[in-house]
């Protein structure tokens, strides 16, 4: 790994490790209507599109696995095994970090200021969204703008990457040289 990759890798894996703490406290406090377990992938679906710099680590990460595996059918993540667990959960992109918490993001229009709330219809049984403590919500937007400032290190571009691409070689090998992603990039899909 070149120093570039080394280091965006690097700058990636410790974000990551701060969202997985920051999730990890919302989910406890949830207690047992936190349902989200391994093998559990009703959200895990086909035309995820991520950070190039996102793309990198998984690479970096999987490199060797990838060029092995078979992605698992179209329809469904394909990173998913046969058993609907992550192959590649360790280096999961962001928006699997925190899927399934109970989300909530601030909206202004011409009627003023709201904030909306959702949670994955698998750990909303028995909560009530509206009366859930805002220090459980995970706020969408400051991580984001966290995760473009990583990305824009990267790839200034920001272009973005759909999983099942990662199974193209060509575009794993350009990752991981530390080449800057060109315009279009994003729109590659795997052949397989």
């Amino acid at each position: 790994m070149n120093d570039r990759v080394h280091r965006n890798v690097h700058r990636l894996r410790i974000w990551h490790q701060q969202i997985d703490r920051d999730a990890g406290r919302r989910a406890r406090a949830l207690g047992p209507a936190w349902r989200c377990k391994r093998g559990c992938s009703a959200c895990c679906r086909d035309g995820l599109r991520i950070f190039s710099v996102e793309a990198l680590r998984i690479c970096a990460d999987f490199g060797e696995q990838l060029a092995s595996w078979k992605p698992h059918p179209p329809g469904k993540c394909a990173m998913l095994d046969d058993a609907g667990a992550c192959r590649i959960y360790s280096a999961r992109p962001y928006v699997c970090r925190t899927q399934g918490l109970p989300l909530s993001w601030i909206d202004s229009g011409p009627s003023g200021t709201v904030e909306w709330r959702d949670i994955c219809p698998i750990n909303e049984p028995g909560l009530n969204l509206e009366a859930l403590p805002a220090e459980v919500l995970w706020q969408i937007g400051p991580a984001e703008g966290k995760l473009a400032v990583i990305e824009r290190c990267w790839d200034p571009l920001m272009e973005r990457l759909g999983l099942r691409a990662l199974f193209d070689p060509r575009l794993r090998k350009r990752l991981l040289s530390g080449a800057e992603m060109k315009e279009g990039d994003g729109e590659r899909e795997a052949s397989q």
